[in-house]
């Protein structure tokens, strides 16, 4: 079978590329044929390989204050940007000019996973209908955890795309989604009930990819976007709680200036690193996802911009108790022990959900 996949593939972003690449690799290991096509513009083109909105002197402003201010930022962020379209992209079998697939007929596409339908984003791809499968050359369309982020009901009536996105999901072959804001839109929408399946991450072991050892050990892992873990009441916290259990502080793939080192590896490595930590602390949907699928000692930090999502994700694993408003229960959190055996049933279980949705359309499909 002829599949193609329609995600975030492009994104430098370790997350994005964990969840393609798991969706990739299961597809192939039962003999498809795979190929990643990019999202389409509202303009119908897929160039948007220039960073969004440089126009006007603010942005210059911004980037010389990065540059001269945030020095450990800015050469995390270039590391990664030369590591993913040098390496990553090309590993994924994606090539420096984008592809549209129109010149390519296909037997099923799936969108997904990541926030795929989060189309009132302030993206390249803010009001693209190609997200749900408009203009896709495939016999069969269906999405996989596909997400609306922050995307709500209202903001997709003030932006004039509500009929829009309505027709084409109602033409949709199959919609599982992987969070319950993205299903309740769904239903209000279509009046149809979306399956919940989870983020592709969860479904591969990685295996032969993952280093056994990393070069640092006692350490508590700090993953969040580059300087974003900053506020002064988290830092004196966390390093405080460091500092009583010996531990240093490692930055990993973007940088938190106040930790003890910053460690830029590839998205293997990254794994490991999270495999191997001691204590974790994020404030991501992927590092929430990292942590639980290695049941690590961690927390997550909830902010009003993500709250939907975290939330929802660690009600599936029964993990609630891992979440943080008050950044001064962060050490009671991370001390608390939980139900481990309890999460590796639940991944398993919702693994085998997930590759059971996949085998309606692909045949029987192998984890």
């Amino acid at each position: 079978m002829k599949i193609a996949i329609l995600s975030m593939q492009r994104v430098i972003n370790y997350g994005s590329f964990l969840q393609a690449y798991s969706l990739k690799k299961i597809l192939e290991s039962n003999g498809h044929t795979v190929t990643f096509i990019d999202i389409k513009n509202k303009e119908g083109n897929t160039d948007y390989s220039r960073p969004y909105k440089k126009e006007g002197w603010m942005y210059y402003i911004k980037w010389m204050y990065r540059r001269l201010f945030h020095t450990l930022a800015y050469c995390a962020s270039f590391k990664r940007e030369h590591m993913f379209c040098t390496k990553l992209f090309y590993e994924l079998g994606m090539q420096e000019r984008y592809n549209s697939g129109d010149n390519q007929e296909f037997d099923l596409c799936i969108i997904g996973s990541d926030e795929v339908f989060n189309c009132c984003q302030d993206a390249p791809w803010q009001g693209s209908m190609h997200l749900f499968g408009e203009g896709i050359n495939a016999k069969k369309i269906i999405t996989y955890a596909a997400s609306f982020g922050h995307t709500t009901i209202d903001s997709l009536k003030v932006s004039g795309m509500l009929d829009s996105v309505r027709n084409n999901l109602n033409a949709l072959g199959a919609i599982s989604v992987r969070d319950k804001n993205s299903s309740e839109i769904i239903k209000d929408l279509t009046g149809k009930d979306s399956i919940k399946n989870v983020d592709p991450v969860f479904l591969s072991t990685y295996q032969q990819r993952i280093p056994e050892k990393v070069k640092h050990r006692n350490y508590i892992l700090i993953y969040g976007y580059d300087g974003r873990i900053c506020e002064e009441e988290i830092v004196i916290t966390i390093k405080k709680f460091a500092k009583d259990h010996n531990k240093k502080t490692i930055a990993l793939g973007m940088a938190q200036s106040w930790c003890d080192m910053t460690i830029v590896p590839d998205p293997f490595e990254l794994l490991a690193y999270f495999r191997n930590a001691d204590y974790i602390v994020t404030d991501t949907f992927h590092g929430t996802v990292f942590s639980i699928k290695y049941q690590k000692q961690f927390v997550t930090i909830v902010r009003s911009s993500n709250k939907e999502k975290l939330v929802d994700l660690l009600e599936t694993f029964g993990l609630c108790s891992r979440e943080v408003f008050d950044y001064t229960k962060i050490p009671d959190v991370l001390m608390n022990s939980y139900d481990k055996k309890a999460v590796r049933n639940l991944i398993q279980e919702k693994k085998d959900t997930a590759l059971g949705y996949l085998s309606k359309f692909l045949g029987e499909v192998d984890g």
